[in-house]
């Protein structure tokens, strides 16, 4: 059971409630190649025993406020979503946001 943990705001005085900042290079993955998405935000997360593991969350958009929206609104679903996904034993989740 994956479970996502809150990440500090430090580009503006949004609430995003804990949601990781698409404006945030902390939080950006420019390493992934996937047509269609140009852009991947990073949402650390940890496993029952406490190891964490990367969720990564594409957007076919490059709208950071936007992507904030999403992230804040659908905390609950891309949770779900990671915990289906997740194969223990790997460190990192991909998911491409609809």
């Amino acid at each position: 059971m994956l479970k996502l943990l809150d990440c500090p705001n430090r580009v503006d005085a949004a609430d995003l409630g804990g949601a990781p900042h698409a404006a945030d290079i902390a939080y950006i993955d420019d390493s992934r190649d996937v047509f269609g998405y140009p852009t991947f935000v990073r949402w650390p997360a940890i496993d029952r025993r406490g190891d964490r593991i990367m969720v990564l969350i594409g957007f076919d958009t490059i709208r950071s406020g936007w992507i904030n929206a999403a992230l804040a609104k659908n905390r609950a679903e891309i949770q779900v979503a990671a915990n289906a996904a997740y194969v223990p034993g790997e460190r990192e989740v991909v998911l491409l946001a609809a």
